[in-house]
């Protein structure tokens, strides 16, 4: 209950600074075609966001747990990336925000344009929201999101679409296999990430907040044009994702 009541301040302090961010971002708008400045904007919102999230990490007592270090640190010098993961909890974000410590784009559920101060930042750090049951939303998505990677921005998609409530979190819904287009049309990495226990920190039992070990399991980044097709490419990614969360020792 303590947990909560302190990201509840928190979130109360960040929505503060938060309308004075929109006051600020108000004055500057005449500035914003300066192309250094935007740039620095844009570096200062993603900044503003993992410090968001390394505070709620903290508060939240949660411990994460990550293997295949190595297989990020391959990719320092590379900015075309597709990240492609499970979904177990909001924590599987915040968890792959502080492990991979970069600026990173999320396809999001249009509904979280609903959430206060929350869209704000989304919207911010270039979130791109989807109405999954939308054909025209999802194409556009697809052309965002190969824009975002043109431009030198990882996208971080959840092919499942949803979140994953089975209770073995090794047992994955479908992996749409149309957000592989993104990787395919921008010649993209494709980095597959694993995550178990993550729900357990709010979703299982909320509204409250639990003192956890979250597991994040991160496989071998690679190119489709690298790969000789036998199965459907969502069906593949499916099975990467899967295999790396039984290699998660827990």
């Amino acid at each position: 209950m303590l947990r909560l009541l302190i990201i509840i301040i928190l979130l109360l302090i960040f929505g503060i600074y938060t309308i004075l961010d929109v006051v600020i971002s108000l004055i500057l708008l005449p500035f914003r075609k300066n192309s250094k400045l935007s740039k620095n904007l844009e570096n200062y919102s993603f900044a503003v966001r993992k410090l968001f999230v390394d505070a709620v990490l903290f508060i939240s007592g949660t411990e994460i747990k990550v293997k295949g270090t190595g297989n990020i640190e391959s990719l320092k010098d590379i900015n075309k990336i597709l990240i492609v993961s499970n979904h177990r909890g909001i924590f599987d974000i915040l968890a792959g925000i502080k492990v991979l410590n970069r600026n990173i784009v999320f396809v999001a559920k249009k509904e979280m344009k609903k959430a206060p101060i929350i869209n704000y930042w989304m919207v911010k750090t270039k979130s791109i929201f989807l109405d999954r049951k939308d054909l025209r939303s999802g194409a556009m998505m697809v052309l965002n999101a190969i824009n975002m990677i043109n431009e030198g921005m990882p996208v971080w998609i959840f092919p499942e679409g949803t979140r994953n409530k089975n209770t073995d979190p090794k047992e994955l819904l479908e992996f749409k296999s149309g957000a592989f287009k993104i990787a395919e049309k921008s010649d993209s990495y494709i980095l597959p990430i694993g995550f178990a226990n993550t729900e357990n920190v709010f979703e299982s039992h909320k509204p409250f907040v639990k003192k956890t070990t979250v597991y994040m399991s991160i496989g071998k980044a690679y190119k489709i044009s690298e790969i000789d097709w036998d199965l459907d490419i969502g069906e593949y990614n499916k099975n990467l994702v899967s295999n790396l969360i039984k290699d998660i020792n827990i």
